[in-house]
């Protein structure tokens, strides 16, 4: 997306992953933190899972977490939100962002684009319930810490859509919306560093939350 005065989502999405890298890397110690990409860099949808999923081993777990900033075609919508994989939208909203992250595909090379058709929404029904269930659970702990550390904007909650970054994940899977690039006054908050190592701290809280909660529940069997 391309927000007020030719602010790109891309930059922002970058800057505040790498601090998502940092802080992670700092409050966890012994768990691989991977990028899709740690430049200027496109990375197809389906490819995003793909790296994603490459990095299971035996006995090990993972999480995906995909970011971006959101859009709309009212510049009085702000916010921020974080969804997981659903066919079933939470509300017209829901539907709506969907599409527009959908929309990347027109990006990527002819030649190479993969078709999203049948095989794609039968992966995602056959998506376990399990991994839904947790994919609920992280995208709840990312947004309740992120609301925790954004009080400028409001928290727009938890909810559904069916997102092709995230289908065929192996591992619970979230996509984070930060905020609205075409709202002015979130706008300028996105592009301050500050306000991204902010986004950046709540979505590790958030993961961190989720890996607490989830150790405690494989103990627990």
């Amino acid at each position: 997306a391309i927000g007020r005065g030719g602010l790109r989502e891309k930059i922002i999405t970058l800057n505040i992953v790498r601090y998502l890298e940092s802080s992670l890397k700092k409050k966890v110690k012994g768990i691989p933190i991977y990028l899709t990409r740690s430049n200027d860099s496109f990375i197809e949808l389906s490819q995003r899972t793909e790296i994603a999923n490459s990095r299971l081993r035996k006995k090990v777990n993972g999480i995906f977490v995909s970011v971006h900033v959101n859009a709309s075609v009212s510049d009085r919508i702000s916010g921020f939100e974080t969804y997981f994989l659903s066919q079933n939208p939470s509300n017209e909203d829901a539907r709506n962002t969907a599409a527009l992250e959908n929309n990347v595909i027109v990006l990527e090379e002819r030649g190479n684009r993969k078709k999203y058709g049948d095989i794609e929404y039968i992966e995602a029904r056959m998506m376990t319930t399990q991994i839904q269930k947790e994919s609920s659970m992280l995208a709840r702990s990312i947004q309740g810490a992120m609301a925790r550390r954004i009080r400028r904007f409001q928290s727009r909650g938890v909810r559904k859509a069916d997102f092709y970054v995230l289908r065929g994940s192996l591992m619970p899977a979230v996509l984070v919306e930060t905020g609205y690039i075409t709202n002015a006054a979130e706008a300028k908050y996105l592009k301050k560093s500050s306000h991204q190592k902010d986004l950046a701290n709540g979505i590790a809280d958030g993961i961190i939350s989720f890996i607490r909660q989830y150790n405690r529940g494989i103990s627990g069997y």
